[in-house]
């Protein structure tokens, strides 16, 4: 197996090219919600995808400045809560 390795710019390429699918669909991932009367479901899924964006923008920013030690605290609380 060949080893690649990646860097945070092309993880954040990536991250936004899936970004922009996810965003470009939502409309009709919402329509599903609340045509099985799972609206509340969908409004859920919609904070937690914010949320978990907000952390993760947080931790290319500091994987991109090098600062690991902070990316880890993020990292940790984002896949803990």
């Amino acid at each position: 197996m060949e080893n690649k390795n990646v860097t945070i710019e092309q993880i954040i390429e990536i991250d936004d090219a899936v970004f922009n699918v996810l965003t470009k669909d939502a409309g009709n991932v919402f329509l599903v919600f609340k045509n099985n009367n799972l609206e509340q479901t969908g409004k859920a899924l919609s904070l937690f995808h914010a949320k978990i964006g907000f952390l993760k923008n947080g931790i290319f920013e500091q994987l991109e400045s090098r600062n690991i030690y902070s990316a880890n605290v993020l990292y940790r609380a984002m896949i803990e809560h």
